[in-house]
């Protein structure tokens, strides 16, 4: 019989695998659509409002939906409880394809009105339209992601991602090329890029569906699944908070337009000719903001690797922490609170410091050219991935153990902190674009504090600052490796030497300090099929 710990590692691994593929696709669908021969700054800026617009619906539908469901019958499974668990399905298939239909429609109708406010015009309305329709498969996907997720079954919900990040790639670039070749118009280029989006949604909705019907044919679910129930109004209280928090990261990212991109348009010509004055540069051509918001989405999208690998891990480690919690077995509650804190440090930190010190390398290999203003935002958002990549698993942790209220009010204050930051810094010319990872920095920081304090209160284990402050040591000697090799020569293949050698040298680290024992080792999925081999 597998131990907790072995089921925790593989949801992890399986989670973070999937996650590293969809990464990776991602990437070559989002470098070449920012460089010049697909949109540019200005086309990808255009796209970059109505992605930032979009992700809060689908991260809600995607992560948090789908986490609430888990953590419902996951907990109700465990104490032996599972026509609750059925008529929690059943209310949360209601419940989010409800929401599905009304947020699908709802921003179908404002989408002018935003597109005005953000200052992207029409331009930018053309990619919201287009994203729509996946707001409601979005749902759609969280009902059947929930329910696999919540039996320990992370495969659907792996392999669906890749589905979607796969025809995000090929269809969203060849729409998009085709159409920048029609007709110019780099904003429609950026629709055709978004429609990319929507198909893939579409085909990962179709293959979840599917695989669910096969599945219940050998459940005991059989037959209960489809008799008629009342939506059960209590799915709310665990839902809500769940959705709320997992929002956080995908509003972090649309506070952005309003709190940066919106003031500097709004502040007018001599603040723009101030900022450019600054920032000395002369390869702003045209609409300036739009430019710098361009650049700046390059640096989210390289420091949004931290937080979504980690959210993986958070995922992955629901179901057992709350089976854990449910049935009051503190041991165990302690021990996957314990290991999930050191996966989560062991990931986070090295990705931080590590795009921290290689900054300006990263952003040179991955787009077309170097930009000294690119390379200090992703400094920045590098600092802020430090405790983005804490605060978000961390906080899915903290509600697995019931502790829904302080995750939430944590999150509040946390984008209180951002929109009062954001707004502050913007009006400072020196600050100008640069105030959208200042306040990510201030937001994450605090969450990351008030959880990790939450978190140890009321789960008591031995080994909490070890936990933390052995992958930092480790990732600080990582990245300073990584920082004299990279001084050697500024060519692409020392780039990529510097960037093993660090990750070599910081797994060496991590293995001499014995952050996870023989036993933990020996769990993880890849290490634990090749001793069954031998």
């Amino acid at each position: 019989m597998k131990s907790s710990k072995q089921t925790l590692a593989e949801n992890s691994f399986i989670l973070i695998y999937s996650t590293a593929i969809v990464k990776i696709i991602g990437a070559f669908f989002k470098i070449p659509l920012a460089n010049d021969t697909f949109l540019g700054e200005i086309g990808f800026g255009y796209y970059s409002i109505a992605h930032d617009l979009y992700m809060p619906f689908y991260t809600l539908a995607i992560s948090g939906l789908p986490v609430a469901l888990s953590h419902l019958i996951a907990e109700k499974i465990s104490q032996k409880r599972e026509t609750e668990a059925i008529n929690c399905f059943k209310s949360c298939k209601r419940l989010f394809i409800i929401c599905g239909i009304i947020f699908s429609v709802l921003l179908t109708i404002l989408t002018i009105p935003i597109s005005l406010i953000a200052n992207g015009g029409l331009n930018a309305a053309y990619s919201i339209l287009t994203v729509t329709p996946s707001v409601f498969l979005c749902f759609f996907i969280s009902v059947y992601r929930g329910y696999f997720e919540a039996f320990n079954n992370m495969k659907p919900t792996a392999v669906s991602k890749i589905i979607e990040a796969v025809c995000k790639l090929i269809l969203g670039l060849v729409l998009s090329f085709a159409v920048l070749k029609t007709t110019g118009n780099v904003a429609l280029a950026a629709s055709a890029a978004m429609c990319g989006v929507t198909i893939g949604t579409a085909f990962s909705a179709l293959y979840l569906y599917y695989n669910f019907k096969q599945s219940i044919k050998a459940s005991k679910f059989r037959g209960n699944l489809y008799k008629t129930e009342k939506v059960n109004t209590s799915v709310l209280k665990i839902a809500i908070p769940f959705a709320l928090s997992s929002l956080a990261a995908s509003i972090v990212a649309l506070l952005d337009v309003f709190t940066v991109k919106l003031p500097i348009d709004l502040l007018g010509k001599d603040y723009i000719n101030e900022v450019l004055s600054i920032l000395q540069n002369d390869e702003i051509v045209g609409d300036a903001s739009a430019y710098l918001y361009g650049v700046r989405s390059k640096a989210f999208t390289i420091y949004n690797l931290i937080p979504t690998f980690t959210a993986a891990l958070g995922v992955g480690a629901l179901p057992v922490i709350t089976a854990a919690w449910a049935k009051k077995d503190n041991k165990a509650l302690q021990n996957n609170v314990n290991y999930t804190l050191r996966l989560v440090c062991t990931v986070t930190f090295p990705a931080a410091i590590g795009i921290f010190s290689l900054s300006n390398r990263i952003m040179s290999l991955l787009y077309s050219k170097e930009s000294a203003l690119g390379s200090d935002l992703l400094r920045f958002y590098a600092i802020a991935g430090l405790f983005a990549g804490i605060a978000i698993p961390l906080t899915t942790v903290l509600q697995a153990i019931g502790k829904h209220r302080t995750a939430i009010i944590s999150i509040i204050i946390g984008i209180i902190l951002k929109i009062v930051t954001g707004l502050s810094l913007t009006l400072l010319p020196l600050f100008n674009i640069y105030a959208a990872p200042t306040s990510t920095i201030v937001c994450y920081m605090f969450i990351a504090i008030e959880v990790l304090i939450a978190i140890g209160k009321s789960v008591s284990f031995k080994g909490y600052l070890s936990a933390i402050l052995k992958p930092l040591f480790a990732a600080l000697i990582c990245g300073i490796c990584a920082i004299v090799i990279s001084q050697i020569s500024s060519s692409f293949i020392f780039t990529i030497l510097s960037i093993l050698v660090a990750v070599l040298v910081y797994f060496g680290i991590v293995l001499i300090t014995k952050v996870f024992t023989l036993e933990e080792i020996k769990a993880f999925p890849i290490i634990n099929r090749l001793f069954k081999s031998k």
